[in-house]
């Protein structure tokens, strides 16, 4: 029961007993996988179509009420794929499939989202009945959000990746294009995200007042991950915003992690559209890291040791693609030296072995990269002197700081 997440925890000894027992709709699903088997090869030679895939997700949705009408006679429920109904599953990974493979058809066009938009009605849709007549709310809605966005994703990165037939995430205009063909599906699929996002909330926060129970958060954080993936930038704001709240709330340090990233996946996202973003993406970015850098040194006079790894990490990330984006390259050996500094003295204030690794790995790196970036320059007599100061300077803070906390770093 603790690993199923449809089901809740349960004192009930009869519900313990018959709770593996269910019926599988052997003819349903052998069925379903003969639509969809027909429904690949007249996908993969004649092009999307939206109107086949509606018809088959009509088709399938049919099947699926059958199953359940069957399954109720017999007061069974159906086995469960990671958390839903295996028929609904089926027909939810059979639709994605089935619309990927159209895309690998003649006429497919990355321009062209129409069938996108039928793909987005029709999982939203095959989720919704999983909810219909269940008990669990609490848990079966989580189940369901995520059987949208997941699978929703995976249908958006495999049809950029395979041959371009769909538009690469993060680089998206929403207000051009043909209604039918761009807006429309692209509207559809934002309105369905912001639903998502604001439903995932209002259950996380529920969850917590019954139950004294949140969700972890790098399920949390994934899920900002992937919204702000599919997302052009509306749902993306909403996501981060409720996923930092709620990961600084619960003091999960990975949610909030995974937010601060998503903030850097949903300003290239929004700068498609959005004049003002043009051109400063690595500023921001550099804005950002510096800001968590801050962050990282304020958790040792305030005992945040669970969040300084989260923070190092981000820093790192948003700080040197940053300085990439921006044409600042040159500027990354600089950057090193202060992270090098930062990591490091908080490794060794707070005890913690891998950071202190980590700040001499920085070092090294920052060395490498001056050699690298500078060549001849940097063994110029000023110039060297300079750097070797800098590196004696950090040396020497690191090792006074060590022979302090000498005691307590060996006990550690």
């Amino acid at each position: 029961r603790k690993k199923s997440r449809e089901k809740s925890q349960t004192d009930d000894v009869e519900e313990l007993y018959i709770s593996d027992v269910s019926h599988r709709p052997v003819i349903i699903i052998a069925v379903m996988a003969l639509v969809f088997a027909t429904s690949l090869m007249i996908g993969f030679t004649s092009g999307p179509n939206p109107i086949l895939l509606l018809v088959v997700g009509a088709f399938v949705t049919l099947l699926i009420a059958v199953a359940r009408f069957r399954t109720r006679q017999l007061e069974l429920d159906l086995p469960h794929v990671l958390g839903i109904e295996m028929p609904i599953a089926l027909a939810i990974s059979g639709l994605v499939i089935m619309h990927v493979f159209s895309l690998l058809g003649p006429g497919a066009s990355n321009q062209n989202l129409s069938s996108m938009g039928v793909l987005v009605v029709l999982v939203v849709e095959l989720s919704l009945i999983s909810l219909y007549q269940q008990d669990n709310m609490l848990d079966r809605i989580p189940i369901a959000i995520d059987w949208i966005i997941y699978p929703l994703l995976a249908d958006r990165i495999l049809g950029a990746v395979l041959y371009e037939s769909m538009p690469w995430p993060l680089s998206i205009d929403p207000f051009t294009g043909d209604m039918l063909e761009w807006k429309g599906p692209l509207m559809a699929l934002e309105i369905c995200l912001v639903s998502l996002v604001v439903v995932s909330f209002w259950i996380g926060n529920l969850r917590a007042f019954k139950r004294g129970e949140s969700e972890s958060g790098f399920s949390l954080g994934l899920r900002a991950i992937s919204v702000a993936i599919l997302s052009v930038g509306f749902a993306s704001i909403i996501m981060i915003i409720t996923t930092l709240r709620s990961g600084w709330a619960r003091n999960q340090s990975n949610a909030v992690g995974l937010g601060i990233l998503s903030i850097a996946l949903a300003i290239v996202s929004i700068e498609n559209w959005f004049e003002g973003f043009t051109g400063i993406v690595g500023v921001l970015y550099c804005i950002i890291g510096m800001a968590l850098v801050i962050l990282l040194i304020c958790t040792i006079p305030m005992n945040g040791e669970r969040w300084s790894m989260m923070l190092a990490v981000n820093s790192h990330v948003l700080l040197i693609l940053g300085l990439l984006i921006s044409g600042a390259s040159m500027l990354i050996p600089i950057f090193l030296i202060i992270l090098s500094t930062t990591v490091w003295v908080t490794g060794i204030l707070q005890l913690r072995k891998s950071m202190r690794a980590w700040g001499l790995v920085d070092l090294s790196a920052a060395v490498l990269f001056s050699i690298v970036f500078y060549g001849g320059v940097i063994f110029q007599p000023q110039i060297l002197l300079i750097g070797l100061s800098v590196v004696a300077l950090e040396l020497g803070i690191v090792s006074w700081l060590g022979l302090r906390n000498e005691e307590s770093m060996v006990n550690s």
